[in-house]
């Protein structure tokens, strides 16, 4: 059945067919009850329950979910692990996750197939920041080269609270995400990204993140490799409201093209409704730089290793935002093994 998703929050001409995804997709009929494999959750509380209707920023309307609700009340020293185990089931989730005041917390969520089976997986992430709190959230797309992810994420930040948010999404066939933020006086809202797209990979995503109060300061930054004739479209969207004035607003995204076939679309997008604010975007894609690459092998590197090491050095500043060293060095391992 064909879907229109992930619509755009200002559209642009129709000619460029960026304002929607339309796709395709096969819809599983059931999904599945299992729990998630969890690591370091003593000090936080933690509910699950079902629900029959489920819908996100993305637009698709589904019939049920499972629910997962985190309250964090204290400071968190280890960071809190989420692992969710595909073998051949499906799973469309909510997670609320609501960090108190003055509290301090990294959470890692990671989806992974075990089999070659097709997985279909949803994730809807609401995220509640109170004042002065500052949260890590890092979602991790491990399924394998057959399946479909679909991730949407909505965050409210308050004043003074920041929220890091990382998307390491290098698993599926299909790879949709939408993430947006609302972002209150003097709060920080990061969105920090990495995809890879190889064979006729779809990528589609959407981020909108709105200053609202004074000297706020939101950020996206983007970074992926496309081969073969994967497809890619980035859609990124910075909104000043009135009243945010001595904000900061900015978006990067960049693009190795790997094969003459790969395409990559994106619409970076600032909105401005106050004077006094400071926005920027850059957007960039094409193969990579061959100054770099005659350098690299210059010093007796092999090409394939030279492309490698270059492609790694785009991706390993947000690696690092993950926090977590054992993580941060199977990410990187298996980014390696996939490029």
């Amino acid at each position: 059945m064909e879907y229109i998703l992930n619509e755009i929050p200002i559209k642009t001409t129709n000619s460029f067919n960026i304002n929607n995804l339309k796709i395709n997709l096969d819809i599983p009929k059931t999904f599945s009850n299992k729990e998630f494999i969890m690591k370091n959750i003593e000090d936080i509380e933690i509910e699950y329950s079902k629900t029959n209707s489920f819908n996100s920023n993305i637009g698709l309307e589904l019939k049920e979910a499972s629910s997962l609700n985190i309250n964090i009340k204290n400071n968190i020293s280890k960071p809190i692990e989420l692992v969710y185990e595909f073998n051949d089931d499906n799973l469309v989730d909510i997670i609320n996750i609501n960090c108190f005041e003055n509290i301090k917390a990294n959470i890692i969520i990671k989806y992974v197939s075990k089999g070659n089976n097709i997985n279909f997986h949803h994730l809807k992430q609401v995220i509640n920041l109170k004042k002065n709190a500052d949260l890590t959230v890092t979602v991790i797309n491990l399924l394998n080269d057959n399946s479909i992810s679909l991730i949407a994420s909505e965050s409210n930040v308050d004043k003074e609270a920041k929220l890091t948010q990382n998307l390491i999404d290098i698993g599926g066939k299909v790879k949709i995400n939408n993430y947006k933020s609302s972002v209150l006086e003097k709060g920080i809202s990061y969105l920090n990204n990495i995809y890879l797209g190889k064979d006729e990979d779809t990528i589609d995503m959407n981020y909108n993140y709105i200053n609202i109060g004074k000297e706020s300061q939101a950020n996206i930054e983007s970074q992926g490799m496309l081969d073969d004739k994967a497809r890619k479209i980035f859609r990124g969207t910075i909104d000043f409201v009135s009243g945010c004035a001595k904000s900061i607003g900015k978006e990067n995204e960049n693009c190795i093209l790997m094969s003459e076939d790969a395409m990559s679309r994106s619409v970076p997008i600032l909105l401005c409704g106050e004077e006094d604010v400071e926005g920027a975007h850059s957007v960039s894609s094409g193969k990579i730089d061959e100054e770099k690459l005659f350098y690299i092998t210059s010093k007796g590197i092999k090409m394939e290793d030279a492309k490698r090491m270059i492609i790694l050095s785009n991706f390993n500043k947000i690696i690092e935002e993950i926090k977590d060293e054992d993580m941060e060095k199977e990410i990187l391992d298996i980014i390696e093994n996939k490029i």
